[in-house]
This record gives structure tokens, C-alpha cells and sequence, in this order.
């Protein structure tokens, strides 16, 4: 298992219980897609945190079974182990990270500590985050500068029913 503060792969008792200590177990996660292709570019591996906190919900939202944070599978060292496993292979181009919403205070850590460990394991591959925050939003939360310092694209904003538009391929609303 890889320590998740230092990020030595041999066992490493000093930290070991840092992801309990930093709450990160409160997180909660529905699957997690290798060579998925629908979100981000190329073939990726994709995880959906559960939970959303933002208030109200989006009308429309397609993914509103995961809104319940206590939904899903805890979100543990061994995910992450499981999603740098998944993500080695040379066809694999990055992480996509979806919800619920990964910037929900209950996902914001767990969210950040996974990118931080998949850009020091794979730092030429690339991180994709989809929150119905805005950029300035995140900006404001705890962890928020240093989760947005580890990612490289950001679909942001709430999702607007009314001005949903197919033809966008990632944002799918102008």
C-alpha cells in the first residue's frame, strides 16, 4: 500500500494512520470505471463520489441515486491503491473524478488526498473534475486552492436543465 503523505509503496508505520486521522474515511464512492471514455479525454479511469451538498439540487441531474452521501462504498487507502493500479497501463491517460459532489465538505478531503497521490505516481497523466461549484466556489473551500492545484481540468458549475445542449461534449449546457 502506498503512504498517502510521504507516498513510499512499502509500508510506512509513521503515517499510517493518516487517513483516518484527516476524517478522509467520511467519503463514500459508487464505482469506479477502468478505460472509461465517456468522461474526459481518451481512455481513463473514473471514480463517482456519493453526495451532494449543494442546495438545492440540480433539476435534471443524472446522477440524483448518488446524492446521499452515505450511499456507496467507503472511500479507503486500498481505492486509492486500486485506482493507481488501474490507471499504470500506457493507454491509460488520466483520472476523471464525478459525483454526487466531489467538492461536497465530506469528499473535499478524500477527493484532494486521491489527486495529489495520482499526480506523484503519474505526473504526465491528467486529472478531470466535474462540481456544480464554480472555480471562485472551490476556491473558497478547505482544501479547495490546494485540490484545484492538483488537477487539470475543471467542468464547473451547476447543471441547468433548461440549457442542457448534446452537441458540448463535456459541459453538455452552454
Amino acid at each position: 500500500m502506498r503512504c498517502l503523505t510521504c507516498f513510499s509503496l512499502k509500508d510506512c508505520y509513521a503515517h499510517s494512520s493518516q487517513l483516518f486521522v484527516n476524517n478522509i474515511s467520511m467519503a463514500n464512492y459508487s464505482k469506479i470505471l477502468k478505460a472509461d471514455i465517456a468522461n474526459g479525454k481518451g481512455f481513463r479511469t473514473t471514480i463517482w463520489f456519493t453526495g451532494c451538498d449543494l442546495n438545492p439540487h440540480c433539476r435534471g441531474c443524472f446522477n440524483s441515486s448518488i446524492w446521499q452521501p452515505s450511499t456507496g462504498k467507503l472511500f479507503t487507502s486500498e481505492v486509492i491503491e486500486k485506482i493507481l493500479k488501474t490507471s499504470k497501463p500506457y493507454w491509460c491517460q488520466g483520472l476523471s473524478i464525478l459525483g454526487g459532489e466531489p467538492t461536497a465538505k465530506y469528499n473535499i478531503e478524500a477527493v484532494t488526498e486521491l489527486s495529489k497521490a495520482f499526480k506523484n505516481a503519474y505526473p504526465d497523466k491528467n486529472i478531470w473534475l466535474w462540481s456544480g461549484r464554480t472555480l471562485e466556489e472551490i476556491e473558497c473551500l478547505e482544501h479547495g486552492k490546494e485540490l484545484l492545484s492538483t488537477i487539470d481540468f475543471l467542468i464547473d458549475g451547476r447543471f441547468e436543465e433548461d440549457k442542457k445542449d448534446l452537441s458540448l461534449t463535456w459541459r453538455r449546457f452552454k
